[in-house]
């Protein structure tokens, strides 16, 4: 579409049949472009952190829609948390599991900072599998020599991280400074979050030769 500037592409796929909900097909595919690249608007690339909340509403489970997909219909479990976030004057929300362990901001997986290393749920922890968390986990083991660990996070230890960070298709990489009203860190953007969020619009840019393979050029 000759398209030369910033953009979220968001495909969807959907069954366009008629009929019950359990009808086969056709599915049906169409795009839709937002100008402006990331679609939460933070002022700038991470430029205000994030104050997050802990959501009371509980994050689904693979035992009833399945979170590891990018359904739709996920999203309303997402919504319910961000409109009592928003409602009680935070920018965001975390959720957790059936067992009180965190899964995943609404919008974006969630990443800690403590000690020089970095932890993250796995995969397995209700969460999507999301293409920006690989690629953030591989340039934090990879070009910046942070130590990423996948395991089951208490609520608690982001109260007492170091930094935080969130990422996705439309948040990208957003600092986090605040949850529950707790301070992370110094409240402001830390070294790491700080590192991999320029490193990440170099390479999205093309600006790092040895992530070439993951672009794929328009023109």
């Amino acid at each position: 579409n000759g398209v030369r500037q910033d953009v979220h592409i968001r495909p969807s796929l959907f069954v366009a049949g008629e009929g019950s909900i359990q009808a086969p097909g056709p599915v049906s595919f169409g795009v839709v472009l937002v100008r402006g690249g990331a679609i939460i608007d933070t002022g700038g690339w991470a430029a205000k952190p994030f104050r997050l909340s802990i959501s009371s509403w509980r994050h689904i489970d693979d035992n009833s829609v399945p979170p590891r997909i990018k359904s739709a219909a996920n999203y309303q479990n997402a919504r319910l948390a961000l409109l009592q976030a928003e409602a009680d004057g935070y920018d965001g929300v975390l959720m957790l599991d059936s067992g009180g362990h965190v899964t995943e901001e609404a919008r974006g997986c969630v990443f800690m900072v403590r000690d020089g290393k970095t932890a993250t749920p796995p995969v397995t922890s209700d969460i999507l599998e999301s293409i920006t968390r690989d690629v953030a986990v591989e340039l934090l083991r990879d070009e910046l020599g942070v130590p990423v660990i996948e395991r089951d996070v208490d609520r608690t230890e982001l109260y007492i991280a170091d930094e935080a960070f969130i990422c996705g298709t439309g948040a990208e990489i957003q600092a986090i400074s605040e949850i529950d009203r707790y301070q992370i860190g110094e409240g402001v953007i830390g070294p790491v979050v700080s590192r991999l969020e320029k490193l990440f619009h170099d390479v999205v840019r093309g600006r790092v030769e040895s992530r070439s393979a993951w672009l794929t050029g328009v023109y």
